[in-house]
């Protein structure tokens, strides 16, 4: 049985999520918008979103939850490239 496109990605999701909610975010209104849009859509995120997101996620990961948080999220990343090959 194959999982489901959300299901694969739960955790970046997850950790998006709490990134906008975070009331020190750093995203501009318009970046905020649109991440909480692109969130409720409930379709998965396309590979250059996942991209333009990685760097600024990673960054508040590390910020808010230490290098544990970062390298869970990160792996989620790692995971998501290696089954697109």
């Amino acid at each position: 049985m194959t999982q489901q496109p959300l299901v694969k990605d739960v955790v970046l999701r997850m950790a998006l999520v709490c990134w906008s909610v975070d009331p020190d975010h750093g995203m501009t209104p318009s970046q905020h918008a649109w991440l909480s849009m692109r969130l409720k859509d409930l379709t998965p995120l396309t590979p250059e979103e996942r991209g333009r997101l990685r760097e600024p996620l990673l960054a508040w990961c590390m910020r808010f939850g230490g290098e544990r948080l970062a390298a869970v999220v990160a792996r989620q990343y790692t995971e998501q490239e290696i089954s697109a090959l």
